[in-house]
């Protein structure tokens, strides 16, 4: 399929903006030329920017953005707390916004110094600032898009992300252009998943109806009452035992409640030690082993979903998860071994794209799939731009956070839910969904933000391009693919493709649904050679400290209440 050419006006500003451009291609099916004034042949839309021009009467969807961005504060360095500044502009509530940020308030410092756009006849405004409206747009009768703006993105700056642009206090200039550009490519785009949603509580076992302030029959009943789903990251070491009652309802009500992994002991820094391969490798799966005895004594999944103890973990760790047979890492920054303060969140390896934290999932070396996560206490704005970018809304938090009761999750999950139609799922269920698709005559292509999906086949389609995505795919990585016809339901033959390339093969006729997987073709275990690490006294006895200290707040709060209240009326 033919990327949509989108012309730049004038030509400089695309030789200007080289890194800019390049990173939103990576992003969306377009190119962009630099076009002098009247050389408009082959053009899908223009990008009129200041010192450009192309006049009303030609008939091309454009987008102008009238001046450039003021200066911008620089995103917060890990570790301190994110802080926004500029003005407050507020986001249209209806059509043709975006609905996942109609109505949003967010904050943009690049405008207090260029003025508003003055609305026409016509237009529909989008964003108005307190000083007037910042993006409108309009249909000409023949329904071409026409849209203004009133900044221009500058250039991104080396080692800078494109997603550093598209956060509350910078948003403005670059969510116009993209909001445009996918209103260029319509069907021709890609097709994402939908948007989903999923609470993580670290730390929480199943060993009684409680954890903490944690209590399930509450947490379930309020989850069927708002329709949200919660994961909780359980400690494998912690699967030794499981109440029976608690095991049924997590079995029984797996559409609300689901578990995942949650480091292997516990220790403090557990996996954010460098450590070599044979003895990374032989970590995960002793946690993978703890984890299926725990599913075969209770009959409980335990989704393959790392997410590590204290948000941190090692490049050496997160390069065995995949080998060893999990499915994803959940944590808050797309490469955490370099993501340390004073850095970024975004901060990625020399000379890997800018488009870094911009796609559905991040695949890191080794083909694994990152899942962004955001603390429950962090600004709420940041899911309308999550969501606008087609991303899961993965929300975290302790059982503390619900120290006053379950109302923040009820909260959160009605602002999630008026961001559109979401799909509250487990963390096993989004990873799983992470593709994109796109459709061209008999051609489907997909890219791969995950190890393994099952990928529906429209009527008609007989070939299938695959892509994944990644930094780095090791050679023995392949993508393996079994067909399944709609008739019989019998599986079909297995094809293994190089991965990191983009490659086609043959649908077989009625074909309805393909299982596509990314899996290791030398799957021999490394821990026979390096032995499982051994449970230390200090490390089980921390273990069992933490989770008394846990269980044990909730009585304690209790008791300082009514020493109060007995201090009080004494």
């Amino acid at each position: 399929m033919r990327c949509k050419r989108i012309g730049v006006f004038p030509p400089t500003e695309h030789a200007a903006k080289a890194a800019l451009f390049g990173a939103l291609e990576s992003t969306l099916p377009v190119r962009f030329v630099g076009r002098e004034v009247g050389d408009y042949e082959d053009l899908d839309a223009a990008l009129v920017l200041p010192g450009g021009d192309i006049g009303d009467a030609v008939p091309l969807p454009r987008l102008v953005a009238v001046s450039p961005e003021g200066p911008a504060a620089p995103p917060p360095s890990l570790g301190r707390p994110p802080q926004a500044s500029g003005e407050t502009l507020a986001l249209a509530a209806a059509p043709p916004l975006d609905r996942r940020l109609r109505g949003a308030r967010l904050l943009d410092g690049t405008v207090s110094q260029v003025s508003p756009v003055m609305p026409r006849d016509g237009e529909t405004v989008l964003a108005t600032s307190p000083r007037g409206a910042m993006w409108v747009t309009d249909a000409s009768p023949g329904g071409i898009p026409r849209a203004r703006v009133a900044i221009a993105p500058h250039e991104l700056d080396e080692g800078e992300a494109l997603r550093d642009r598209l956060r509350n206090g910078r948003f403005l200039a670059l969510a116009a252009i993209v909001h445009f550009l996918r209103e260029v490519c319509g069907t021709a785009g890609w097709t994402p998943p939908p948007l989903r949603a999923c609470f993580i509580f670290d730390d929480p076992n199943l060993h009684s109806k409680t954890y903490g302030y944690l209590r399930y029959p509450e947490l379930l009943r309020e989850a069927d009452r708002h329709g949200f789903h919660v994961a909780l990251a359980m400690v494998p070491l912690d699967g030794w035992f499981a109440s029976p009652a608690v095991s049924r309802m997590f079995r029984d009500r797996g559409d609300r409640l689901s578990l995942v992994v949650h480091g292997n002991n516990h220790e403090r820094m557990e996996l954010a030690r460098r450590a070599e391969p044979a003895a990374a490798r032989a970590l995960v799966e002793q946690a993978l082993r703890r984890v299926a005895g725990f599913e075969r004594r209770y009959r409980v999944r335990v989704g393959r979903i790392m997410v590590p103890p204290h948000g941190v973990c090692s490049r050496e760790i997160a390069r065995s998860l995949a080998p060893a047979g999990f499915d994803a890492l959940c944590i808050s920054r797309p490469f955490p071994w370099l993501a340390r303060p004073p850095h970024p969140w975004l901060v990625h390896p020399e000379g890997s794209s800018s488009s870094v934290g911009w796609h559905t999932a991040e695949m890191i070396e080794g083909g694994l799939p990152v899942l962004l996560r955001r603390g429950m206490d962090d600004p709420v704005e940041d899911l309308a731009l999550r969501a606008f970018l087609d991303q899961p809304l993965i929300i975290q938090g302790h059982h503390a956070d619900v120290r006053e009761g379950v109302d923040r999750l009820t909260e959160i999950a009605t602002m999630v839910n008026s961001l559109g139609d979401v799909h509250w799922q487990s963390l096993a269920e989004i990873a799983a969904s992470n593709f994109t698709t796109r459709n061209t005559d008999d051609l489907l292509d997909v890219r791969m933000f995950t190890r393994r999906c099952e990928l529906p086949i429209p009527e008609g389609i007989r070939r299938l391009r695959i892509e994944v995505p990644t930094l780095d795919v090791p050679s023995q990585d392949t993508i393996r693919t079994t067909s399944r016809s709609g008739g019989a339901g019998a599986l079909g033959a297995q094809r293994a493709l190089r991965a990191g390339a983009s490659e086609e093969l043959i649908v077989p006729h009625g074909t309805t649904t393909l299982s596509l997987s990314l899996v290791a073709s030398a799957p021999a275990s490394l821990a026979a050679i390096e032995p499982p690490p051994s449970l230390r006294v200090r490390a089980l006895a921390r273990r069992v400290a933490s989770e008394g200290r846990d269980r044990l707040m909730p009585a304690y709060d209790r008791a300082m209440v009514k020493l109060s209240l007995r201090q009080a009326s004494s």
